[in-house]
């Protein structure tokens, strides 16, 4: 009281994270870097702005840097789900399926239908020799998508994949 508040509020840290992925996703890069920096200079062990930092790492094909940010991030067990996502991703890029599975559990019990996630699952399973899981997995995913919704090119061989797992008897672990 009557100090000053050492952190931001995560609500504002939350809102320039989202405003700079809507400006970046606009084509308004320099606009998204000046709210990230602005974050970044604030709230720099804010688990959002870790994990923005991490996954611009795992985008440029760096996933072993980007788990030295996140582990002390992940550590904490964050509340955050699209810190255990990125986290789950630089894991796979690293051959590391198992653990990426551990981390996906955690994030789809914080975000259950979170589709992404449920893609992720559903490839470190089929890396981890699970077909019958990937096949289960396949099939959540594809039941929380509506008929006829356009996805993104990103999912088209997941999708596929998953389809190819509904067409199987349920006891059939074959994908």
């Amino acid at each position: 009281r009557g100090g000053r508040c050492l952190h931001p509020p995560a609500r504002r840290v939350r809102s320039w994270i989202a405003a700079a992925r809507q400006a970046s996703a606009q084509g308004q890069f320099q606009e998204a870097e000046r709210l990230l920096s602005q974050a970044r200079s604030l709230a720099p062990s804010h688990p959002l702005v870790v994990n923005d930092m991490a996954l611009r790492m795992v985008n440029a094909g760096e996933p072993g840097k980007a788990l030295g940010l996140l582990d002390p991030v992940v550590a904490a067990k964050p509340a955050d789900p699209e810190v255990w996502l990125t986290f789950a991703v630089a894991l796979r890029q690293l051959k590391r399926p198992a653990e990426a599975l551990e981390a996906l559990e955690h994030m789809l019990k914080l975000d259950p239908r979170n589709v992404k996630a449920l893609v992720e699952k559903a490839t470190a399973e089929e890396e981890l020799d699970r077909p019958r899981a990937a096949v289960i997995t396949y099939r959540t995913l594809l039941s929380i998508i509506p008929p006829g919704m356009k996805t993104p090119q990103w999912m088209d061989a997941p999708l596929a994949r998953g389809r190819l797992g509904m067409l199987l008897p349920k006891g059939d672990g074959r994908l």
